[in-house]
């Protein structure tokens, strides 16, 4: 049989639901069941909570070349996620840098020894110096990919914003004359430093950027959230956890996405 793959982080898992990713009010669940395109397949969920936007790419490579796909869905997560490795022991010495993570002293051989604090610091200095836009290029990119991949096996994939913080109307290119920085989204503004700029050279990096996002042509590629992400939008209730979408959330983003899909002739 073949199958309806998801992929994504705690948001694709389920974490917060009681039954996590088996739970019946779970999204990909309510689609599975809901889509009468997606019934003849069996339905995969490879979530995995924590997981950075890089690795959901490598899974979603790794899925289409592992298993009989008909269906994949990548939904991609919140940025300024890092998985690095500082020495080679018999315990695990990984360091998952996030902006909320704290950290406990590392000890290495030879007598080696990272504290927290050392490592505290090091994670506010790192999530300053990648810029939002660069993890946007990265991820449009990712997306191009994987459809050029998809379209070679005759797999439909649909890319699903679950944590990605812009607002509505980003990607949208205001080309009217007379445009102020005004007309642009709060983030946009917040994001390149609109108060700091001439509208002159404020509008020069807004075209350079939209440009960026243009030539990976990761827009063109199939999205059914792009605006309406599931934690910007569907945070209607909290799960067993207090921190992850519970319920109600999850429910009312599969209604969301089942409308989407269905209008799409699914």
């Amino acid at each position: 049989m073949t199958h309806t793959i998801f992929t994504g982080c705690s948001f694709t898992e389920g974490i917060g639901l009681k039954d996590t990713k088996l739970s019946p009010d779970h999204w990909a669940n309510l689609l599975h069941n809901k889509i009468n395109s997606f019934k003849n397949t069996r339905l995969l969920n490879l979530g995995a909570g924590g997981s950075t936007n890089d690795e959901i790419f490598h899974n979603a490579i790794n899925a289409i070349g592992t298993h009989d796909c008909k269906y994949l869905f990548v939904a991609w997560t919140s940025f300024n996620r890092y998985k690095l490795n500082p020495g080679v022991e018999l315990y695990p010495t990984q360091i998952y840098v996030s902006p909320t993570v704290c950290f406990d002293d590392i000890n290495l051989n030879p007598g080696i020894t990272y504290t927290k604090k050392f490592l505290n610091h090091f994670r506010d200095t790192m999530l300053i110096l990648n810029h939002d836009h660069y993890h946007y290029v990265k991820i449009l990119n990712y997306s191009h990919t994987i459809k050029i991949l998809c379209e070679k096996l005759n797999i439909t994939v649909f890319f699903v914003n679950a944590i990605l913080p812009h607002d509505d109307g980003y990607f949208s290119i205001i080309t009217k004359n007379g445009r102020v920085p005004s007309d642009t989204t709060v983030y946009t503004q917040q994001e390149f430093c609109a108060d700091s700029r001439t509208d002159e050279e404020f509008f020069k990096i807004y075209d350079q950027i939209h440009q960026n996002y243009t030539d990976t042509s990761g827009l063109e590629c199939n999205w059914l959230n792009l605006d309406t992400g599931f934690r910007n939008k569907f945070n209607l209730d909290l799960g067993t956890d207090q921190s992850h979408p519970g319920p109600a959330s999850h429910q009312a983003f599969g209604a969301h996405l089942t409308k989407k899909l269905q209008a799409r002739g699914l």
